[in-house]
């Protein structure tokens, strides 16, 4: 028999199938797959990192880096895009460019590993993200936060010395002197009213410019109050979040989340990681959290903060061995209220690291590490989906074989809040790298995935997808105010 058309996916069977798993497999539902950020999609070479949420309102919001010119992370010219669907993913509306960065190839600045969340109490989405300077990532990027104690940004000049942008947009020395430059809102340099180039930029990129961004990493900060058609202008959360010490703090791609249980109900949850100035693979996760619907952050204490080692304590401004670094992570809220954090990581165990929060993301107890889990360094999601009273549903995805490249994802629920796992199926066997989840409003998982350098794809997974009697349970409506 002569086939046409295009197979998107096969699997071998070590040994022959019974009658009854051959049923099982014929009464599957298919899995629907969609290109949503295609390569090539506006003239882009790559879209990576994908984030993903289905809003109160049953819009599907989807993120991801464009990677414009080369698939590379930062140093690399990048910029946030959205699109959103209002049908539950099924159609999507135009690109949408959320951060914009300046410049061109690896002189242009650059924002990466977007995370989003939304406030049920005002409706608002927010979206945190690493931002760098042109020409720096996370390998080259210095310590220290890129502003001043009172919260001025700070500049450099190649030779090495500060300057400050005061509250009116000009620039002084360190000493107060006046100097002539000013910096507009696009963070643009004047100099007499003449253009001197735009502080985010590449030395070298703009001819003459002698005034610069501080070489670090910025945590910024963008929201929108109509479900993603608008959005505000990036700030900056250094100031308040990122110490002198740490070269990197940035966010762990995907989702955040919302407590809905216990005395922190409300609390906005956002994963994050960061690194010293001793080794920058030396890596922490943790969270931020806001009490007051994003209008402030504070940073929790990471499970690595005087974790047990050989040597003593585990002190994150100091540590060098890669052995000990937590990565990027995904974090959900169990029924009991309690937070659930797993963790990329560089152990020897090879296995998805875990703590558990019973204060909202302020402090963890022990690390331990999920043997269920493989990891092959590699980002994690994970997705708590509504369920019936006496589950505690949580869908967990990870890249989970070295082919040699990675890929094997795989996509695993547990009815008990991540204690175990009632099913594992394999989702791609091939090539497989980030992903992010969403319950779409008919009950099913979207899952936005990436085939690394070729772009981004949304699979919608039904809950037969696990093969067991699962039945959809429709979240209570929730009413969002008007801001």
């Amino acid at each position: 028999m002569r086939l046409s058309g295009e197979v998107q996916s096969a699997g071998i069977y070590e040994q022959v199938l019974s009658n009854e798993q051959v049923k099982r497999l014929h009464g599957a539902a298919p899995v629907e797959t969609d290109a949503v950020f295609d390569r090539g999609f506006h003239g882009s070479a790559s879209y990576r990192i994908p984030s993903i949420l289905t809003l109160a309102s049953g819009t599907v919001l989807a993120g991801a880096d464009q990677r414009v010119s080369i698939a590379n992370d930062s140093p690399n010219d990048i910029n946030f895009v959205v699109r959103r669907s209002t049908d539950g993913g099924r159609t999507w509306g135009p690109l949408q460019t959320v951060i914009d960065c300046p410049g061109t190839g690896q002189d242009a600045a650059s924002v990466i590993d977007s995370c989003m969340v939304q406030d049920p109490a005002t409706g608002r989405v927010h979206v945190l993200i690493d931002h760098f300077p042109g020409g720096l990532g996370q390998p080259n990027c210095v310590a220290g936060t890129g502003f001043d104690e009172q919260g001025r940004r700070l500049l450099r000049d190649l030779d090495g010395a500060l300057y400050r942008v005061e509250a009116d947009g000009s620039v002084s020395t360190e000493d107060g002197s006046a100097t002539g430059y000013r910096v507009d809102e696009a963070l643009n340099l004047t100099r007499g009213g003449r253009p001197e180039g735009n502080i985010e930029l590449a030395p070298g990129a703009f001819p003459g410019q002698s005034l610069f961004a501080v070489p670090t990493c910025y945590l910024q900060h963008v929201y929108s109050d109509d479900d993603g058609l608008t959005w505000s202008a990036p700030r900056d959360l250094n100031p308040s979040l990122k110490e002198p010490w740490m070269r990197f703090l940035g966010t762990c791609p995907g989702t955040g989340t919302v407590l809905r249980h216990g005395p922190r109900a409300g609390r906005i949850i956002v994963p994050v990681y960061h690194n010293n100035d001793e080794n920058w693979l030396a890596m922490c996760a943790a969270v931020i959290y806001s009490d007051d619907h994003g209008e402030t952050w504070t940073l929790g204490a990471s499970p690595n903060q005087g974790r047990p080692t050989g040597t003593g304590p585990l002190d994150p401004r100091t540590f060098t061995d890669e052995t000990w670094s937590l990565h990027e992570a995904t974090v959900v809220e169990r029924q009991d209220g309690s937070l659930l954090m797993l963790m990329r990581n560089q152990h020897p165990r090879g296995r998805v690291a875990t703590a558990v929060s019973s204060d909202g993301g302020e402090s963890w107890g022990e690390i331990g590490f999920d043997d269920a889990l493989p990891e092959i360094w590699c980002q994690p999601n994970a997705l708590s989906l509504d369920c019936p009273e006496g589950e505690d549903r949580v869908v967990f995805a990870n890249a989970s074989l070295m082919l040699p490249y990675r890929g094997c994802g795989v996509v695993r629920l547990s009815l008990d809040g991540g204690h175990s796992w009632a099913r594992s199926r394999t989702f791609n066997p091939a090539h497989y790298v980030y992903q992010c989840m969403c319950e779409l409003p008919d009950g099913d998982i979207g899952l936005l995935w990436e085939n690394e350098c070729q772009g981004l794809y949304l699979s919608r997974l039904p809950l037969s997808f696990f093969g067991l009697p699962l039945d959809a349970t429709t979240a209570d409506e929730q009413t969002v105010p008007t801001r």
